[in-house]
């Protein structure tokens, strides 16, 4: 089983001298993360992702971290924006 969370992603941008410096035009990505299900518990589910970084979910809250299904994980990205 798979979680999903969408997030908003911008690049830095380097100067001539090789410093960070804000980009003119404000252009974002929406990057769609996936989690891995790594145990189901009476209450929630624990998901993982990379190398032993673990979050848990509950199953009844209203405000989640990450959705089961893309469409859920849409209209929480668009809330929280």
């Amino acid at each position: 089983m798979k979680f999903y969370r969408y997030r908003a992603e911008q690049p830095a941008s380097l100067d001539i001298d090789g410093d960070f410096v804000v980009p003119l035009f404000c252009n974002p990505k929406i990057v769609l993360e996936e989690y891995d299900v790594v145990k189901e518990t009476p209450k929630g589910y624990w998901i993982g992702w990379g190398d032993r970084k673990y979050k848990f979910v509950l199953k009844t809250s209203k405000k989640k971290y990450a959705y089961p299904t893309k469409e859920g994980a849409m209209v929480n990205y668009l809330k929280r924006t």
